[in-house]
């Protein structure tokens, strides 16, 4: 994903919180699943 920025092309960089978020809630569905559903 590419952000047009002044006219330039800059890659676009999640912050760190973004990161820590998405790698908890794929850890937290993949516990869930794991678990299995009742």
């Amino acid at each position: 994903m590419l952000l047009l920025e002044n006219g330039s092309l800059t890659p676009a960089v999640p912050e760190p919180e973004t990161w820590a978020m998405l790698l908890a809630g794929l850890g937290l569905l993949g516990w869930r699943a794991r678990r299995g559903n009742p």
